[in-house]
């Protein structure tokens, strides 16, 4: 959303740099205010000699299950004259969030975890957005689902897709039950799904396997999205064989939201040879306990000319397309060499995850939640008053308002919980 710009222009400085020059200074811009910047520096192209480096990438494998891609891809409508794409990629600590806007439509994909329900709540309200046409949670795991119950909060959904109906996890609850008080039922997509989102096109690639072996990350619905000749490929947490599926659909794409945080189980080979991203962002935590993103990972999307960046180093990322070229921007160190593996890439604390919300690295991926996150309040609906994260009195989730900041709260008519002291 109001992002710090570091407008990328790749070309020139190696794999080594996410965004070697950056063409304008950090700043702050709405969405809408940057929907009509133009793009000055044509699409973000792979570094150095990465092009020729990614065609004989490419040529090393047998191309044929990407080439059944094209024949596959229902057509994406045409581009009309105004129309506005952009991406933004959540800095939310460990886990996932994107919010995709095209022409005034939205999709949430994912939500991060619980501490970064404060965030979406704040982002969106900010913005005015009171309506998303769509939500999918890619999978039920906290770190993906924690954080929608608080976008819901202020926004109302028009339809909503998980992998799964029902989950053990209270933050997949506490979404299904917001959705259900607003009349929306989950669904389960099937591959080959598709919907219009504006004058974008959002097609179900993945699982193509599903597994029911427990593992939800190998359930993840992955997303590919066309805006004119531009793609974007969204992976959620699938592992290395689901990749292999969702390979057959992809000839290419501009942006690549990696798997699994930049494990070492995903971003296989096979898979990148498919997709061949131009760029690549990676959703993690600068103090993860997991060692994301992994050497592992990191090598594969060297190997494939692609430009890297990181909501750990970066804070939020946002892509911006007209049809034809895709830019990138970061909220911060436009200029750092986002191929150094583990949490922050040695930059610490110091140049870790925004919003405190590095505060929930140690929730274990799939399990239980957590509410602790600086800079994060919950109001209660009913007596008005709002609480820290950790307060014992807190309300019921159908009770709760987030608020990024303090003077957020006060400024809504909230007073502060005397138990907690806000």
């Amino acid at each position: 959303m109001a992002q710090a710009q570091g407008v990328a222009d790749s070309a020139g400085e190696g794999a080594g740099k996410a965004n070697s020059n950056a063409s304008s200074p950090e700043g702050s811009l709405s969405i809408a205010e940057k929907n009509g910047v133009a793009d000055t520096n044509g699409n973000v192209a792979r570094p150095g000699d990465s092009a020729s480096k990614a065609e004989s990438f490419k040529g090393d494998a047998d191309t044929s299950s990407a080439a059944g891609g094209s024949d596959q891809a229902a057509a994406a409508p045409e581009v009309p004259d105004g129309s506005t794409f952009s991406v933004t990629y959540f800095d939310v600590g460990q886990g996932d969030a994107a919010l995709v806007q095209c022409d005034g439509a939205y999709l949430l994909i994912d939500g991060g975890p619980p501490s970064a329900s404060s965030l979406l709540y704040s982002a969106l309200s900010r913005e005015g957005i009171s309506y998303l046409d769509y939500v999918v949670a890619t999978h039920p795991d906290t770190d993906h689902t924690g954080g929608i119950a608080g976008a819901l909060e202020v926004a109302t959904a028009g339809r909503a897709f998980c992998s799964a109906t029902q989950a053990e996890q209270r933050s997949f609850n506490a979404m299904a039950d917001r959705l259900s008080s607003q009349g929306v039922s989950l669904e389960v997509p099937e591959v080959g799904d598709s919907w219009e989102l504006g004058s974008a096109l959002v097609q179900v690639i993945g699982p193509v396997t599903r597994t029911d072996d427990g593992d939800a990350n190998n359930d993840s619905i992955m997303l590919k999205i066309t805006y004119g000749q531009t793609v974007f490929v969204f992976a959620g947490d699938a592992d290395s064989n689901e990749e292999k599926g969702a390979a057959t659909f992809l000839d290419g794409c501009d942006v690549l939201k990696v798997a699994h945080h930049g494990s070492a189980g995903s971003s296989c080979y096979a898979f990148l040879r498919a997709a061949l991203p131009k760029n690549a962002v990676i959703s993690c935590s600068n103090d993860n306990s997991y060692g994301h993103p992994t050497d592992d990972a990191l090598s594969r999307l060297r190997d494939c000319g692609t430009a890297v960046y990181r909501t750990d180093m970066q804070g939020d990322i946002v892509a911006e397309s007209d049809g034809t070229a895709v830019t990138m921007s970061v909220a911060r160190n436009a200029e750092v060499d986002t191929l150094v593996a583990g949490p922050g890439g040695g930059l610490g604390a110091a140049g870790g995850s925004s919003g405190g919300n590095g505060a929930s690295a140690a929730v274990d991926e799939g399990s239980g939640d957590s509410n602790s996150a600086a800079g994060s309040y919950i109001g209660n609906k009913n007596s008005k008053k709002f609480h820290l994260p950790s307060c014992s009195s807190l309300p019921a989730e159908h009770n709760r308002v987030y608020f990024y900041s303090r003077d957020e709260a006060v400024s809504a008519g909230m007073v502060p919980c005397k138990r907690c002291n806000p």
